[in-house]
């Protein structure tokens, strides 16, 4: 779970807001669930309601979008950004 949880987090840039380590939380957990329920499932066809299996994926859909679906760099501050953000920093006072 560790892993999923880091590449959730590289995925967002590394640094996720709160809201963004909860639904990271609950999407590796989700994942997880899956790959059991998967592996239940081909080992045994009888596992019940497909409703929970599809409420599930629906779920992990749902994370994934609001996580976003493409890569989120980690947006790094040049240094020369940084002084002159310094510079009007110091320049109001």
């Amino acid at each position: 779970m560790a892993f999923l949880i880091g590449e959730l987090t590289k995925h967002v840039g590394g640094d996720p807001s709160i809201t963004q380590s909860i639904i990271i939380d609950g999407l590796a957990l989700k994942v997880l669930r899956r790959h059991y329920a998967n592996v239940h499932f081909f080992k045994n066809k009888d596992t019940g309601s497909r409703d929970h299996l599809l409420a599930l994926e629906n779920s992990i859909r749902l994370d994934c979008v609001a996580l976003g679906l493409t890569h989120q760099e980690k947006k790094l501050l040049r240094l020369e950004d940084y002084l002159k953000s310094k510079d009007g920093d110091s320049s109001a006072s």
